[in-house]
């Protein structure tokens, strides 16, 4: 072993190195145990009282379009985006397939809030967001799966998951 590997061995071998990945690790197995147990729902995203979010911390959530064509979203939103009136809204992207899966993201400060922001009923300015009431006319479901006290690390790992396996319309992967 050189002594550059040696380095990295002993740095490994300290105590809250190994406390952080065993965190992990056991946050994993959490994760992956419990997916479906903390399961709550929004039925109409852009009509439906968001108060029933207050103090959800930590989600990984999906937006589902469950009324309207997925191939007229896609070229709705499309078309506000490249309006030069709206520029400078800081939109998220638009991935090559429409789908009904819209969009699947977390949130580690506030599933409420993320959530208005995507309505584009909350301020987003520095946050990308599909600002919904400003483009979409169909009707959206939101599924929010509740992880308290798990590393953004896991929950970042479980949304990448998701996204590669729904392949929503819109948001980058990570």
């Amino acid at each position: 072993m050189t002594s550059e590997e040696s380095k990295f061995a002993e740095y490994f071998k300290k105590e809250e190195i190994s406390e952080k990945l065993d965190k992990l690790i056991k946050d994993s197995k959490t994760v992956k145990k419990n997916f479906y147990t903390n399961y709550l729902s929004i039925d109409n995203l852009m009509k439906d009282d968001l108060t029933s979010l207050d103090g959800i911390k930590t989600a990984i959530y999906i937006i589902e379009q469950t009324e309207g064509c997925p191939c007229k979203a896609h070229k709705d939103y499309q078309e506000f985006k490249d309006n030069d009136e709206n520029k400078e809204i800081k939109l998220s992207g638009k991935n090559e397939c429409p789908s009904r899966n819209m969009y699947v993201g977390s949130s580690t400060s506030g599933i409420k809030t993320r959530l208005e922001q995507h309505k584009g009923t909350a301020d987003s300015d520095g946050t990308y967001a599909l600002k919904l009431c400003k483009w979409f006319n169909g009707k959206c479901k939101v599924h929010i799966f509740v992880y308290d006290n798990i590393e953004k690390g896991v929950i970042r790992i479980v949304e990448e998951a998701v996204h590669g396996e729904l392949k929503p319309a819109f948001g980058k992967k990570g």
